[in-house]
């Protein structure tokens, strides 16, 4: 019974070695050109007929049921396809060929130790299977030292084997812990890979967001400093034009001013020439050109007071609200009607002059020492006499009050138009004093 027993472990250490060489040549094929072709290690693989959008895990000589999605994967620079190696010109490659993904150093360890432990194992089956049938050959009786070692070596190989059993259980147990830690470990980093994308992704949208609005304010920027040197043209067009405006009223005003101070002067000057002309009497040729000077310049203020209408300027009205609000006493109505009080105070002397001299010869052929009674000239009397307040001073009057308003009209200071920024900002301000309580 003893020798059967040994006969029938040392059989099943020969199959077990038998069975470790097929699986150690099917794991080593030869190319028939002389290249070996060595199966990947264990990890995660893309099947090469299976469904491409999950790995599967390859434990080194088969394929398991762990799966994992492949859309959180990224590759590692340095991993390589064994399908695609250019290093293995004589690489086969089959229908179930994984392609590799990711290997775990903790599963290479244990199938390391599961081959050393095995190795180990096969070697002590192998001695204590060959030393029991050694001495099962030789029967040695009982109680002697053949059949001790004989026995010895048969508890040996069957320990040996009773632990093979354990230890690939153990290892199987190991594995298949370790590829469930595996598997969770790269599910937990895959899913940390895809929230780092989607916070970089969203750090990117942001940044884009934020590269718009910096363009959209720049552009309003723009558009903004286009619309506000659109205005500014526009305001210093319309500067130039009122400015050019300004200066031509000014040169209608200045010229009306000059022909007002020339014709007032020369009045004035008449008066003071018929004054030295003599007492009670004036010659009758100097009262003809006195006459005849005194008709022009009334004439001449006819024509200004016939022309002031056309004096549309603004500052006018204004000149005049300041002249008669510096006395109480003062009523001037405009300048027309101040150049027809002057004219009005011409017209009577000229009508006096033409009643005086209407029959008489030709003032030239008259002789020189004949003279006209002043008092027979009333409004002339009263022209040249200065203790009479009420005879010049209703020529000067009006005369000196339309001088004044034309220099006063030149003095009014420019009123330009404002920027449109600036008015608007006036009108804003205006706007929140009208709502403001106070």
């Amino acid at each position: 019974m003893g020798r059967f027993f040994l006969t029938a472990m040392c059989a099943r250490s020969r199959i077990g070695e038998v069975n470790r060489d097929e699986r150690v040549h099917d794991r080593s094929e030869s190319h028939p050109g002389g290249a070996t072709v060595t199966t990947p290690p264990a990890g995660w693989y893309h099947e090469s007929a299976g469904d491409q959008s999950r790995l599967r895990y390859w434990d080194g000589e088969r394929w398991t049921d762990y799966f994992a999605p492949a859309s959180f994967w990224r590759p590692p620079q340095s991993t390589q396809r064994f399908a695609d190696e250019p290093t293995r010109p004589h690489d086969i490659s089959t229908p179930n060929a994984p392609r590799q993904v990711r290997d775990d150093p903790a599963l290479t360890r244990l199938r390391k130790a599961k081959r050393d432990a095995l190795v180990g194992l096969v070697c002590v089956a192998a001695v204590s299977a060959g030393i029991a049938l050694i001495v099962g050959l030789a029967s040695p009786d009982p109680d002697t030292l053949g059949y001790e070692v004989g026995k010895a070596a048969v508890t040996v190989l069957a320990a040996s084997i009773v632990g093979g059993f354990i230890g690939h259980a153990f290892f199987v147990q190991q594995q298949t812990l370790l590829t469930e830690i595996s598997v969770q470990r790269d599910g937990d980093r895959q899913v940390q890979e895809k929230l780092e994308r989607d916070r970089l992704e969203q750090r990117q949208a942001d940044e884009q967001v934020r590269l718009e609005e910096r363009e959209a304010d720049r552009l309003a920027a723009e558009k903004r400093d286009r619309e506000a040197e659109r205005q500014r043209e526009v305001w210093r067009r319309q500067v130039s034009e009122k400015r050019a405006e300004l200066e031509r009223r000014d040169a209608i005003l200045r010229g009306v001013l000059d022909e007002t101070l020339a014709a007032y002067n020369a009045v004035k000057k008449e008066r003071r020439m018929i004054r030295t002309a003599g007492g009670r009497g004036i010659p009758v040729r100097r009262y003809a050109e006195f006459g005849e000077r005194i008709s022009d310049l009334q004439l001449e203020f006819e024509r200004l007071r016939r022309t002031s209408p056309l004096l549309t300027d603004e500052r006018i009205e204004a000149a005049i609200r300041a002249w008669n609000g510096l006395s109480d006493n003062r009523h001037f109505v405009s300048l027309e009607r101040g150049f027809q009080q002057v004219e009005e105070y011409l017209g009577r002397l000229v009508r006096e002059f033409e009643t005086t001299l209407g029959g008489a010869a030709p003032l030239r052929e008259m002789p020189d020492e004949q003279s006209v009674e002043t008092a027979t000239l009333p409004a002339l009397a009263s022209f040249r006499d200065q203790r009479d307040k009420t005879g010049f001073y209703e020529l000067s009057n009006p005369a000196t009050a339309v001088i004044a308003v034309l220099i006063r009209a030149l003095l009014e200071p420019e009123h330009l138009p404002e920027p449109e920024d600036v008015r608007q900002r006036g009108v804003q301000v205006q706007g929140r004093r009208a709502q403001s309580p106070g």
